[in-house]
């Protein structure tokens, strides 16, 4: 790698810890451009560089972390994700290789649309959980992959909301 690149790629990681550590303890609405780079040690010029805005900072962070869970959903398939109970598991997987940040982007400051773009990202490798179930037609197989993508990580969702009020066995065991 080129020095310029790994001095870009330096730059934008200070940029982004920085925005984090403002993030996990305040709303998106009261951080700054100048609150990120001054945490960071940079000018204001340097972050308009990388981002047009603070959530711009926050929408490149949330399509790194769609593309991260794709690529892992993709490591998993068929051989893992092909119960209830190993959908949950994968969420669960998620969610700890993200903490903290998964954890903030989709509890009650973060952002409601994340959900969403997940499971609308996840739904086509989803639906081949079903391919093989000939009860389901092409649209009711749409329909059941979107209820457990869903039903499985919004309940992983509000499992870390409540801090893991109960073992990850009992968690497991609800499937």
């Amino acid at each position: 790698m080129r020095h310029k690149e790994k001095a870009t790629q330096i730059t934008k990681k200070n940029l982004e810890t920085a925005f984090w550590d403002l993030y996990l303890h305040k709303p998106l609405e009261k951080i700054s451009v100048q609150a990120i780079t001054e945490h960071a040690g940079y000018s204001r010029g340097t972050f308009y560089v990388y981002y047009r805005d603070v959530r711009d900072v926050l929408e490149q962070l949330e399509d790194r972390l769609l593309t991260q869970t794709e690529q892992t959903v993709l490591e998993f398939f068929p051989d893992y994700i092909t119960t209830e109970k190993g959908v949950l598991q994968f969420f669960i997987y998620i969610y700890e290789l993200h903490e903290p940040y998964i954890v903030k982007l989709l509890g009650p400051t973060g952002d409601p649309q994340l959900g969403n773009r997940m499971i609308v990202k996840l739904k086509p490798l989803a639906v081949k959980f079903f391919e093989h179930n000939t009860k389901y037609n092409a649209l009711e197989r749409d329909y059941a992959a979107e209820y457990l993508l869903s039903a499985c990580f919004f309940m992983v969702s509000r499992w870390y909301a409540r801090g893991q009020d109960i073992s990850i066995q009992e968690f497991l065991n609800l499937s």
